[in-house]
């Protein structure tokens, strides 16, 4: 990028890669703030959005104003200025930060928790689901391993009888935790008739939302290819994360 702004500009014109994400975050926010109060002005939805609108002026301001004014301003700086000027935004992050430490000191230690919403489906990536609970289960017999299961019409016995019958797979119940969603619907793709791919991915964030609500395991292994599950347990959970993807939710076939 250095190099191609010189060859039509001049050394003088070289920016850092800091400047650039100055001008991008204050382009982002211009923007979002724009099309808030485009949606304001003409009263889309059942509540107005002054204080949407209010808050983004705000942050953009002051981003504004820490690019033209402070260069070396730190996104920290100008985020506690911004709740100095607005107490909206002041609140939001302190519930978002005491939601997270909250789920973080709620992490079980010793936990392995592969998220396989279909593992009672019986197909090629419950195979490799099984298999790997019992790798665990040899290597590491005093961690507990949990399934994030959306088969909840089913019971854990019910469930590892399956596995044994159709996989000659012995799983030992007495390690194996299953913790249940009800969410599962919001994966499923003849619910959206648009825009398929895409709402799976954001379903799946939700799906893994809710698994986070019931257990944060010390390792989360997602084993079926929703891929904005490990960004959430890595970030706002603190777990280790790591993902065998059998059946990607998006593929090139």
């Amino acid at each position: 990028m250095d190099a191609l702004i010189t060859c039509f500009l001049g050394n003088d014109a070289i920016l850092h890669l800091a400047d650039y994400n100055w001008w991008f975050l204050y382009f982002v926010l211009t923007l979002l703030g724009a099309f808030l109060i485009w949606l304001d002005e003409y009263e889309w939805g059942l509540f107005r959005l002054n204080g949407f609108t209010k808050l983004f002026d705000v942050v953009s301001i002051n981003f504004s104003r820490a690019f033209h004014h402070h260069r070396g301003a730190c996104l920290p700086t100008v985020l506690f200025q911004t709740c100095l000027d607005e107490p909206m935004l002041f609140w939001i992050l302190f519930f978002t930060v005491a939601f997270i430490i909250t789920i973080r000191s709620r992490r079980k230690q010793n936990v392995v928790a592969f998220f396989h919403p279909y593992c009672n489906a019986g197909g090629g990536g419950e195979r490799v689901l099984w298999c790997a609970l019992r790798t665990m289960q040899h290597k590491y017999p005093h961690q507990q391993c949990v399934i994030y299961s959306g088969d909840y019409d089913a019971t854990k016995e019910q469930i590892l009888l399956k596995a044994k019958q159709r996989f000659g797979i012995t799983i030992d119940p007495r390690n194996v935790r299953f913790v249940f969603l009800r969410l599962r619907r919001l994966v499923e793709a003849d619910i959206y008739p648009r825009f398929t791919l895409v709402a799976q991915t954001l379903g799946g964030l939700v799906l893994g939302f809710e698994a986070l609500l019931k257990l944060n395991p010390s390792i989360f292994i997602d084993s079926m290819g929703y891929s904005l599950t490990l960004p959430l347990f890595r970030w706002i959970a603190g777990s280790k994360v790591a993902a065998y993807v059998h059946y990607p939710t998006i593929s090139c076939d």
